[in-house]
């Protein structure tokens, strides 16, 4: 039993400090928003623009300061790219894998080691190399024309709205596409 106002005071204070450090040591995640993608079918919170790690490394060659990457830039980038990482014998997996992480940002990133290795010979050649960043930048060079801009190294995610049983929504007709080979 409490006898006097200090104690009964005291206890007040300590039962307060403990409902309040209850309720603060929570679920730290964050309340779900409905319709969101992703797991779980919510819809994805985050559209918007990025740009690819080879998209970084082109930008990277940009020498004489028009924001543009001409094919030119993008061979000379490409061929002392070659010279800072080949080996007398070519780049083999594990260093492309140390150039990947200090060039492209990943050790994972694409273009993948096996993207450059054409003959699966265990090893890129300077050939390899080369031709592997042209098939990029061709990708990337959306009007053809020899030159990347900003524009075309940025790419684009499109939020997908879906229905409550993750059903395309009315957009596309509200209906599913077959799964590949009709299964």
């Amino acid at each position: 039993m409490v006898k006097n106002k200090t104690q009964r005071l005291a206890l007040l204070t300590m039962g307060a400090c403990l409902i309040l450090t209850a309720c603060a040591g929570g679920s730290k995640r964050p309340p779900e928003r409905e319709n969101r993608g992703g797991p779980g079918g919510r819809e994805m919170a985050n559209a918007g623009s990025f740009a690819q790690p080879v998209a970084l490394f082109f930008a990277g060659m940009e020498r004489d300061g028009d924001m543009f990457v001409s094919t030119q830039e993008m061979l000379d980038g490409v061929d002392a790219a070659w010279i800072a990482a080949a080996q007398p014998d070519g780049i083999r997996a594990l260093d492309y894998s140390d150039w990947a992480l200090l060039a492209l940002g990943s050790s994972d990133a694409h273009p993948a080691y096996v993207a450059f290795d054409t003959n699966f010979d265990g090893r890129i050649t300077a050939d390899e190399f080369r031709e592997r960043f042209q098939q990029e930048f061709r990708l990337m060079d959306s009007n053809r024309d020899g030159v990347l801009a900003r524009i075309e190294m940025v790419a684009r995610i499109q939020r997908q709205n879906t229905g409550p049983d993750n059903s395309r929504s009315s957009s596309e007709g509200g209906q599913r596409r077959p799964p590949p080979g009709g299964r």
